[in-house]
């Protein structure tokens, strides 16, 4: 399991939340864990293809394609842009990109 701490920035106020990754399971080409943070719990599936990478998240009904998996601003953007143009009934500050994620162990 690896626990992260998430801090989004927006409009002077700064929000903090904890969560982590567990079961993990896959390789290089295609790789699915859980992502739970408050209470709630996310299916992330990423993946590659012949020319690109990918994320989906079925609890939401979303998936896209993603750059380098280091680009984290290309990919936060592209997710968010995803996120922002489905409906579904979730919290919205969910969907709203983070600053800044760190991994601890």
């Amino acid at each position: 399991m690896k626990e992260f701490i998430c801090i989004h920035k927006a409009e002077m106020k700064q929000t903090r939340r904890t969560g982590s990754i567990t079961g993990c399971k896959g390789n290089k080409e295609k790789c699915e864990f859980e992502l739970q943070s408050r209470s709630f719990c996310y299916h992330l599936i990423i993946g590659k293809y012949d020319y690109a990478n990918y994320v989906c998240v079925p609890n939401w009904e979303v998936g896209c394609k993603l750059a380098d998996y280091g680009d984290l601003f290309w990919n936060t953007e592209r997710l968010a842009k995803t996120v922002k143009n489905c409906s579904f009934n979730n919290d919205s500050n969910d969907r709203q990109k983070s600053k800044r994620i760190i991994i601890k162990s």
